[in-house]
């Protein structure tokens, strides 16, 4: 009988399948009624296959649908594209009508891009829609931005460029390292001090070309040293929260107590920089600087104690 049964379980994902031999499926017909152990296999069996069945069902649904919906996205897509075309004909021909050279039209070809950019883009792409979305919105807003430039003949590009790739990529590059970056990687794990850096990068590359364009003395020191001091307080706060290793309670203790330090000193350094008499931190005018300082040290202190008490309790606990 033993034998039997293990005939019979060898037999039954053929069977469920109905790809085995006739005989086979005979013997296992003749066996099923008179053992409960294969029985019960086999109602395992179906189970399992249903079940199966029943999800590649699903996903064939899902991915018909998502085909579908591609294409009706798709098609949209294309349609306002053709409506965004209009005007452009429309300004060519004007432009052309009127005897002059294609100057505006190009103003109005790069606006229409920039509207292009987060309408058509988003629904023509199906895969990484919003780094495409993203990055063909940047690129059109450049593109207006160097248009609009050349047009009026000025040198603020870089300035006006610089300024919109910092902007733009505080807002975008935290989602695109954490949508796109691969898994595992460095940059993945530590998307915070990416973001930093690059936004760094952008922000002296900005104070730099604005020191070129307005060509003073005296810009370099003052411009170079307030953004060291504000970029290195920032740096400090981001450390402090994101790699200080400590618990959640000692980390935001210590950042809300630093807080309170640099709206107490912050005042008084820039002063320095500028050469003006410093403002005194219990001065009159210095009072609401003073009051915020000193409610940011007290609620600091207070989650910070109470970040050390948790420490020491999970201490001891790991002791027992």
């Amino acid at each position: 009988m033993k034998n039997m049964c293990d005939i019979v379980q060898d037999i039954l994902p053929l069977y469920v399948d109905e790809i085995c031999s006739p005989s086979s499926r005979t013997l296992v017909d003749e066996h099923i009624p008179e053992c409960e152990k294969c029985s019960a296999t086999l109602e395992r069996l179906k189970r399992t296959s249903i079940d199966s069945s029943i999800e590649q069902e699903k996903n064939t649904v899902l991915k018909h649908h998502q085909k579908a919906t591609a294409r009706k996205t798709f098609t949209v897509g294309t349609i306002t594209a053709m409506i965004l075309t209009i005007p452009v004909i429309v300004c060519l021909i004007v432009n052309l009508a009127t005897g002059h050279a294609l100057d505006w039209f190009f103003i109005v070809l790069t606006s229409l891009l920039v509207v292009a950019s987060f309408t058509v883009v988003p629904l023509v792409v199906s895969e990484k829609a919003f780094l495409y979305t993203s990055l063909s919105f940047v690129g059109s807003i450049l593109l207006l931005l160097g248009t609009c430039c050349i047009y009026t003949k000025g040198s603020w590009f870089f300035i006006a460029a610089l300024s919109v790739l910092l902007g733009t990529m505080t807002v975008f590059l935290p989602i695109i390292a954490r949508l796109y970056f691969p898994n595992n990687s460095f940059w993945k794990k530590n998307k915070g001090l990416f973001v930093f850096l690059t936004d760094t990068v952008l922000l002296y590359a900005l104070i730099i070309f604005i020191g070129i364009y307005v060509k003073s003395q005296t810009y370099w020191y003052t411009a170079v040293s307030i953004t060291t001091v504000c970029a290195v307080s920032v740096w400090l706060f981001f450390l402090i929260v994101r790699y200080l290793p400590a618990n959640a309670f000692i980390r935001a203790g210590s950042a809300i107590m630093y807080s309170g330090v640099f709206i107490a000193v912050i005042n008084g350094i820039i002063d320095a920089i500028l050469g003006e008499p410093q403002i005194r931190l219990f001065a009159k005018d210095n009072i609401i600087n003073f009051e915020l300082a000193v409610s940011f040290l007290a609620v600091g202190l207070v989650v910070l104690i109470a970040g050390i008490i948790r420490a020491g309790v999970k201490r001891k606990s790991c002791k027992k």
